[in-house]
């Protein structure tokens, strides 16, 4: 490889500029380009006698079968440099034919293979990504692009891609989320305990829950990304979660403070409740299966399952003379797709109030995030592969396999307690009581509320953020005069 670069930078090679595609170099050029490189005669005959190699028609074929085949044929990848000293071009045409990934003069400027369709499918879920916050690193489009759409592409045809959509994506560098969970304002601790205690001993346990998603396939990454985003993002407020994921699978999980779970919900890219049914899981019973392209929650199925199963839960309880009159509380995060008009408005209807986390403090505050979902994801990598043929099936039954073991009525308890939200089990109906100390007890929230940092320190973003009671103003609206807090 040393001798390859030295041979590139000592040599008097004559660049030509070629804007417009041209024809194929001929074969015995490029093999003898090859071995001046010090390069080994054999392979350069072996990658230059394949069939498809020699029958590119044009120059930008060949250079970028070159770029996708060199590491195997040579041991090492190609740098700019080596294909400009192969084709006589300038490093910048270089780079110009691998981001554009076009061989011949009829595909460009179109999106080579995928559909309109397709690209408008793709570019959804890149936007729905960065709102669900995992926004998605560029490594991650090709393999997904194999996955959802069974269509192979080179690497340059990645950038090619953002390029052509300018106007709705772009790519940009995200900092690991972990980094803002440990920059979270005193003030925002302090306003969300002070709220905390004036909720405490208001409501029933079996009537305090906490909602919230998560993905199926996490991998760690603590390091800075490129990732695919909207054309509109601000680029200091770009940032990915250290546990984050390609979501093939979305998983809804409702808990309450008295240790019962809800009904899950599984979004995923393809239909599988036939096959789900064949291996005991019920529609409906066990799990509520959703088909959607996109494998996200949207504001269509979370207002469908507040409609379907977390008010007639709420409603059934209410059944009991006990829990007849009392408000329901909701824990969530203020994702865009938890907090809409419509949600707020419709859970205050049904006598629902609705509290969401500071910004990156569900690490702190939330059962979910803080025990439930550790669990999930340490028994999900304990468990076997499936060797069910349809892949989607397989891993949702491992999910769910995961997700029946982690709901225990102790470990739901548990992850509310160490939110500081702990049942008081000498009352009929038992109520939550809000104790501070536990809270002081997880060493991340000492050491962050320790840190003492300013609004100062956060982007306006941030600072703008509702959290606390969020739909107070249509509680009162519903329920005049009831609620004063």
């Amino acid at each position: 490889m040393l001798n390859v670069l030295k041979y590139v930078k000592t040599q008097n090679i004559s660049f030509f500029l070629v804007f417009s595609m041209t024809e194929a170099l001929d074969i015995d050029e490029i093999k003898t380009s090859l071995v001046n490189l010090n390069l080994s005669p054999r392979n350069v005959i072996y990658i230059c006698n394949q069939e498809e190699f020699q029958s590119k028609q044009f120059r930008n074929g060949q250079l970028l079968y070159l770029y996708n085949h060199w590491e195997d044929a040579f041991g090492f990848k190609p740098t700019s440099s080596l294909l400009a000293a192969v084709f006589k071009i300038p490093e910048s045409d270089v780079c110009r034919i691998i981001a554009q990934g076009k061989e011949t003069p009829e595909k460009a400027g179109r999106n080579t293979l995928l559909s309109e369709e397709q690209a408008n499918d793709l570019i959804q879920f890149i936007l729905l990504q960065q709102e669900h916050g995992h926004p998605l690193p560029v490594s991650a489009l090709l393999p997904h692009v194999e996955a959802e759409y069974g269509i192979s592409h080179t690497r340059g045809w990645e950038r090619y891609f953002v390029k052509k959509h300018a106007d709705q994506i772009k790519i940009a560098r995200s900092s690991p989320e972990e980094d803002n969970r440990l920059v979270v304002p005193r003030v925002f601790l302090d306003q969300y305990i002070l709220a905390m205690r004036e909720l405490s001993g208001k409501f029933c346990s079996e009537l305090c829950f906490n909602l919230d998603e998560m993905g199926s396939s996490e991998y760690e990454d603590a390091k800075c990304l490129d990732v695919i985003v909207n054309a509109t993002a601000d680029p200091d407020e770009i940032e990915h979660p250290v546990s984050r994921a390609i979501h093939h699978q979305t998983l809804l999980a409702t808990v309450t403070a008295a240790g019962d779970h809800l009904l899950p919900v599984l979004v995923t890219s393809t239909k599988i409740e036939d096959k789900m049914h064949l291996l005991g899981y019920r529609q409906g019973q066990d799990v509520c299966f959703v088909q959607r392209h996109v494998p996200y929650m949207d504001s269509r199925i979370f207002i469908g399952y507040l409609e379907t199963i977390l008010i007639p839960f709420i409603q059934e309880k209410r059944r009991d003379p006990k829990y007849a009159n009392k408000f329901a509380i909701l824990f969530l995060d203020s994702c865009s797709t938890h907090v809409t008009q419509n949600v707020k408005e419709l859970l205050a209807r049904h006598g629902v109030i609705m509290v969401c986390f500071p910004p990156h403090t569900t690490n702190l505050f939330q059962p979910l995030d803080l025990v439930l979902f550790g669990v999930i994801k340490h028994i999900l990598s304990s468990l076997e592969r499936s060797d069910e043929v349809n892949k989607q099936a397989g891993f949702a039954k491992k999910l769910l396999q995961a997700y029946e073991r982690a709901m225990t009525s102790g470990n739901i308890r548990g992850a509310f307690e160490r939110a500081g939200i702990v049942s008081d089990m000498t009352k009929d109906p038992s109520t939550i009581e809000f104790v501070e100390q536990k809270l002081h007890e997880n060493p991340q929230f000492q050491a962050i509320y320790n840190a003492n940092k300013t609004l100062d320190d956060i982007s306006a973003r941030r600072r703008n953020q509702p959290f606390g009671l969020i739909n107070k103003d249509e509680i009162n609206h519903f329920f005049p005069g009831t609620f004063t807090i």
